[in-house]
């Protein structure tokens, strides 16, 4: 939590960003049972970088494989923050100088900006970890249809190119009514 705070444009601003971490870390250990630590590790916490707050993983993956090309990124439906695990502490440490308080700009998805804010985490809640489990009652049957059979599948469900090309070209051209008005589409 004490990493220099690049995007804070004034004291009273870096003052803030202090703040809004010490809450978010406080509310993370509260609510979601997610220890913060002060001294570095390679797992990092993305507050408000979650789904919930209308960020993609594309602008998450964007912004940290700027700093570790092997960096996992674990975002879970309805939370408004991320994971990202790196591969080394150095290069956590790094990516959390830089990109605490960055702002997300507003966009197609988003209308407002988003102000990450990042904290060290010591290991990730063992609810998202990958399950082997399957789920109760499911069967699986191994090549349960042939290769020929699933091309006839596809060729029915998205039809010969060849043969639609004729029947597309007879529909570009047809008249549609619309309440009573007659136009061409």
């Amino acid at each position: 939590m004490a990493a220099p705070i690049k995007h804070a444009s004034s004291e009273k601003g870096r003052k803030k960003v202090l703040k809004k971490l010490r809450k978010l870390t406080e509310t993370l250990k509260e609510k979601h049972d997610i220890a913060c630590e002060d001294k570095p590790s390679r797992i990092i916490c993305v507050c408000n970088g979650g789904l919930d707050n209308n960020v993609t993983f594309e602008e998450i993956n964007n912004l940290f494989t700027q700093y570790d090309e092997k960096c996992d990124i674990f975002m879970l439906p309805q939370k408004s923050y991320c994971y990202v695990c790196c591969s080394d502490v150095e290069v956590s440490e790094k990516a959390v100088t830089n990109l605490n308080g960055y702002k997300l700009p507003a966009n197609g998805h988003r209308k407002m900006e988003v102000v990450l804010y990042t904290l060290f985490v010591n290991k990730v809640p063992e609810s998202m970890y990958p399950s082997h489990d399957r789920p109760p009652g499911l069967i699986l049957l191994e090549d349960f249809i042939t290769q020929e059979y699933a091309d006839q599948i596809m060729a029915c469900v998205f039809g010969d190119h060849n043969i639609r090309s004729g029947e597309e070209a007879a529909l570009k051209h047809r008249f549609v009514k619309h309440y009573g008005d007659t136009t061409p589409c």
